[in-house]
């Protein structure tokens, strides 16, 4: 991994056979590798969405390392939201076969391009293309936008799992309480999501969590409530997982610290933040 200098040409080095190669023997390794090749590729994780920018890429990508690997390493990654496709872009550099999905890559991207077209406008148009993926993928969803609970039409997300029915995903998301004691959507994941979320780890039929990380909520910051998780979510129905004994091959930390500890919101993410209250949107 560290061979591959900035510049070179990944496909050719040890980071393109990153998904399909690397054996590390500790998630220390592991995130440092990951963190090596970010370096040498000139990502900069400032870049990334809020989600993955205060959790820290390593622990992101573990978790997608890991769910990969425990499924034979052999499955393709469908990113649903993909966004700007910084991510997704990372991910393909680092030998991962990953499918984005976003009809609008360019609608919480501000003044920042987008680093990867979008292969299918929605999931819908996914199924109609590779049917074959139903079943027989990862799903990876990453700082999904909020919405309440009235405007259940825009529960992408959730809807992605329920027409996809992925082997397991990888979710960057957040909740928070609404101030009247219950839990609404939050600033990352749609209303529909976190109440599934919520039920899988109630009653775990189908799908259950293997692993959570959040970050530390007593971290300082400008806004304190502001505080991601990734979650691994697995289909115990799978035969690539088939037990809900599953466990990754590391054990993965249920807190971190932030990445980023003198993050705060840029001026167009507040005004957005604030607009997304006032509308219901965050609660």
């Amino acid at each position: 991994m560290a061979s591959a200098g900035a510049g070179s040409e990944p496909s050719n080095g040890e980071v393109a056979k990153f998904a399909s190669s690397f054996e590390p023997k500790s998630l220390e390794e592991l995130m440092k590798a990951i963190d090596q090749a970010a370096k040498s590729l000139g990502f900069d994780s400032k870049t990334f969405s809020n989600g993955v920018r205060l959790l820290g890429l390593p622990i992101v990508i573990a978790y997608i390392f890991l769910l990969h690997f425990a499924t034979e390493r052999k499955h393709t990654i469908v990113s649903v939201g993909s966004g700007r496709g910084e991510l997704e872009l990372f991910l393909r550099k680092l030998g991962f076969d990953v499918i984005t999905v976003d009809p609008d890559p360019s609608s919480y991207a501000g003044k920042k391009p987008t680093v990867c077209t979008p292969d299918y406008p929605t999931v819908d148009d996914l199924f109609n293309g590779k049917p074959e993926l139903q079943n027989n993928c990862l799903m990876l969803i990453n700082w999904a936008p909020p919405c309440n609970p009235q405007n259940v039409d825009n529960s992408f997300d959730r809807q992605a799992i329920k027409i996809m029915k992925p082997i397991g995903l990888i979710v960057v998301h957040e909740r928070y309480p609404d101030g009247t004691g219950d839990m609404g959507g939050g600033a990352a994941g749609s209303f529909e999501f976190h109440e599934w979320f919520t039920d899988i780890k109630r009653d775990q039929r189908i799908y259950f969590e293997v692993a959570s990380s959040v970050t530390n909520p007593n971290a300082r910051g400008v806004r304190h409530d502001l505080n991601p998780q990734v979650s691994m979510i697995v289909n115990s129905k799978s035969p690539s997982i088939g037990s809900r004994s599953f466990k990754p091959l590391f054990t993965l930390p249920p807190q971190v610290e932030r990445a980023d500890p003198d993050f705060i919101l840029s001026p167009e993410q507040m005004i957005f933040s604030m607009f997304m209250s006032m509308l219901g949107f965050n609660n």
